[in-house]
């Protein structure tokens, strides 16, 4: 009496499996170890640890862009939007949208407040930013 998944296509199927959540793994590297009260930067996709912490956030996107351009002179600087999505900490998973001249520039997860210290780079008149060229400076404090 043979197992079942004990033949070639069980081994095949086992070891395409593991192939499919190492790439998944392999997809979503942590770019990043973040500590408490200093400045981190995440690229556009990354993700980061707090050191010392379960705290995890993702750099997902950036929904909105409105800031004025270099070399343009504009009667309002604008804003654009950091989407994160969040998880651990104390908190359940979330997502927060952190702003770079509007409000919030802050948001809480837990027992932490993550600050969006500047988004990079500035868009240039004529030329939209690519998505793969956004970097957040971030900063994470304990919350008081």
């Amino acid at each position: 009496m043979r197992l079942k998944g004990s033949g070639i296509i069980g081994i095949t199927v086992r070891m395409l499996t593991g192939l499919a959540f190492a790439l998944i793994a392999c997809s979503n590297p942590m770019a990043a170890s973040a500590i408490a009260g200093q400045d981190f930067e995440l690229r556009l996709g990354e993700t980061a640890r707090l050191e010392g912490s379960d705290l995890v956030l993702q750099f997902i996107s950036v929904p909105s862009d409105s800031r004025c351009p270099t070399g343009v002179q504009c009667v309002h600087a604008g804003d654009a939007t950091a989407r994160l999505r969040v998880e651990g900490g104390g908190g359940p998973e979330a997502s927060l949208d952190l702003h770079t001249n509007d409000q919030p520039k802050e948001g809480t997860q837990g027992s932490f407040v993550i600050r969006l210290v500047v988004l990079r780079p500035l868009p240039r008149d004529g030329q939209p930013v690519q998505a793969s060229d956004f970097v957040a400076t971030l900063k994470i404090t304990a919350r008081p």
